[in-house]
């Protein structure tokens, strides 16, 4: 009887964080500026991200396909991003293919959490080869 309660609980409380992904699907904001900066950097970039095609995957996630833009003091840098939804508001991004700059870091990605109105995003960007990080604010315009 116990283990029952417990189960019953554990559902519904996945389910309160849980947000539907039609929603996500014809509610996602076409536009995001927000900031990146790495933990041992007290220089911030302001980034943009331009959303483009929003699919449902076969998985269940939503994929978000769009560009980015990094705007810092050695000049701008776009990147394609491919950004990853899961219903209980995870999220991943990963970037690719910057244009004119061989410095920007694509070997990684960012992973954390879209709000529940899908207008803030805040995620922890971690680089594969040396796992150094930084924070990625992002909010819809």
């Amino acid at each position: 009887m116990f283990f029952a309660v417990v189960i019953l609980w554990t559902a519904q409380a996945s389910h309160v964080a849980a947000i539907d992904l039609t929603y996500i699907l014809h509610n996602l904001p076409k536009t995001y500026n927000g900031s990146y900066k790495w933990h041992d950097d007290r220089a911030t970039q302001k980034v943009s991200v331009v959303v483009g095609k929003v699919s449902l995957e076969v998985n269940g996630n939503v994929l978000v396909e769009g560009i980015g833009e990094y705007k810092n003091r050695e000049g701008d840098t776009k990147v394609n991003m491919k950004m990853q939804i899961s219903a209980d508001r995870r999220i991943e991004i990963w970037e690719t293919n910057p244009e004119d700059d061989s410095t920007l870091v694509t070997n990684g990605s960012h992973v954390g959490t879209i709000s529940q109105d899908l207008r803030t995003i805040y995620a922890v960007w971690t680089t594969k080869a040396t796992a150094k990080q930084g924070i990625l604010f992002l909010s819809a315009q």
